[in-house]
């Protein structure tokens, strides 16, 4: 079975767990470090990306809401050696994602290769930092 296959067969939980709100300046600590971590070890941090300028949440992002078109875009621009590594081992950095305008689906600004080894594992849950703005809805006061 593809990608494609499993996560067209796959439902959407609708729910999301929010694990912690963080401010702009937090969030992109959070995402340059993963960046720069990963399979970018060693280049400098830059300023990637310039759009945080809001609060951001770190959530448990149901991998089945990305969507299957998104997972197959991941899927064929990840290095499958690097993924085959990274499904060895449980990595707790979360992706960076932003709801797409105009589905309820998501898009992966960082963290391909951990989604489709977090696929690789079994995970139907990934950590994600998204913008507060793009789950709002999920949120109660």
């Amino acid at each position: 079975m593809n990608f494609l296959e499993y996560y067209l067969k796959e439902e959407s939980s609708q729910q999301i767990k929010i694990l912690k709100i963080v401010d702009p300046s937090e969030a992109l600590d959070i995402i340059q470090k993963a960046r720069v971590g990963g399979k970018r070890k060693g280049e400098a941090v830059g300023s990637f990306p310039d759009s945080v300028k809001e609060p951001m949440a770190i959530i448990e992002l149901p991998i089945a809401d990305i969507g299957a078109e998104e997972i197959e875009t991941l899927k064929s621009a990840s290095n499958p050696e690097r993924v085959l590594d990274y499904s060895k081992q449980k990595i707790d950095v979360p992706i960076y994602a932003k709801r797409l305008r105009r589905s309820n689906g998501w898009y992966v600004e960082d963290g391909g290769h951990r989604v489709t080894a977090a696929i690789l594992r079994g995970d139907k849950i990934i950590k994600a930092i998204v913008p507060v703005s793009s789950i709002k809805n999920n949120i109660t006061e």
